[in-house]
């Protein structure tokens, strides 16, 4: 995809703050550029008003499932106009119900989201739409339409084109994510206490990273699952 795509971070109900600076971190990261549309429907829309190239939507909380840069899907053979939606993938750190969904419709639908299996829409945390969908977008949600509502409304005005663009694949979550940094898993008081916490706050439904930044200088406790030695990745070639 060469022309322009406009991305823009919507929020979900009371969705912002951390979560909206989560998802521009993992696009700026990538290269991308974003605008933050707030949690309101109607500032969606209002963004969505003119919409000359097409957008890519990202729902604050999601974060890009792949590293490296985006690649926007082409035109549609069909000539109809194009909504390509990524779908939210499972994280090894904690199951995720929308997640979930999105195995089953895969499952059932092996990406193409056509006509009768259209309905319900899987849950939407990444969207990329063709301008003339963002602007019937626009106007479902300037009238007051939930997205989901307002976009399968605008889809089946297209007639669009739909489908699942694993390019587009996000992770979800409005949990607060919790990173842990020690100076090193060497025994002591507060290493302890962070070996607790990590093996914790995940019963809880909190992903955890343990973060450790050098090598022990005495005896040291056994390093959890998926903790990361700050010295030895930056011994990494």
């Amino acid at each position: 995809m060469t022309a322009p795509v406009r991305t823009i971070v919507f929020g979900e109900g009371d969705a912002g703050g951390p979560l909206v600076t989560r998802t521009r971190r993992s696009l700026g990261r990538a290269g991308v550029s974003t605008e933050d549309a707030g949690a309101a429907p109607l500032a969606l829309g209002e963004a969505l008003g003119s919409a000359p190239d097409a957008v890519w939507l990202v729902r604050a909380g999601a974060w890009l499932a792949r590293p490296g840069p985006v690649s926007f899907p082409p035109p549609s053979r069909t000539g109809r106009p194009l909504c390509a939606l990524g779908a939210v993938v499972p994280r090894a750190d904690a199951a995720e119900a929308e997640a979930g969904r999105w195995t089953e419709t895969l499952a059932a639908t092996g990406g193409d989201l056509d006509g009768k299996r259209l309905s319900p829409l899987p849950p939407l945390a990444s969207v990329f739409l063709e301008p003339p969908l963002a602007r019937l977008l626009g106007e479902g949600l300037r009238a007051g339409a939930p997205i989901e509502v307002a976009l399968d409304a605008a889809l089946r005005a297209g007639p669009a084109r739909v489908v699942r663009y694993a390019a587009l694949d996000v992770h979800a979550g409005r949990a607060l994510r919790v990173a842990q940094v020690v100076t090193s898993l060497q025994q002591g008081g507060a290493e302890r206490v962070a070996l607790s916490l990590a093996a914790a706050l995940p019963r809880l439904g909190l992903p955890t990273l343990l973060v450790a930044l050098g090598g022990p200088t005495r005896a040291s406790f056994p390093a959890p699952p998926g903790a990361l030695h700050q010295k030895s990745a930056h011994s990494t070639p």
